[in-house]
């Protein structure tokens, strides 16, 4: 399986490349679709935010920002509705995915 895409719901989310699959974790580079909703764009800044408190070992900041962002994207944090499609545009499962700086994403399958 080569990872192509990125998609929540129907919607493509971003475009995958030089994954590095180990199981059950993975993580590729990301480019993001055109048009993405409000919402979408939110939480993936938000993601990348916690990812650089955690790189800076900011704990209190790190908390500070769960508390506050937790609730307003717990239904895409928790929805099954995440999947990655490969080449040959077979889907597959995952949980929701981790946003990082420099367009790297970690995914796991579900």
């Amino acid at each position: 399986m080569i990872p192509k895409e990125l998609y929540y719901q129907d919607l493509l989310i971003a475009y995958l490349s030089d994954s590095q699959l180990e199981w059950p974790r993975s993580d590729s580079i990301y480019q993001l679709a055109d048009n993405l909703p409000s919402n979408i764009l939110a939480f993936i800044e938000s993601s990348i935010k916690s990812s650089r408190l955690i790189e800076n070992n900011n704990e209190i900041a790190l908390q500070l920002h769960i508390k506050n962002s937790e609730l307003k994207f717990i239904d895409i944090i928790n929805s099954k509705d995440w999947y990655i499609k490969d080449e040959i545009g077979k889907k597959y499962g995952i949980l929701s995915p981790i946003f990082h700086p420099n367009n790297i994403i970690v995914w796991m399958g579900s």
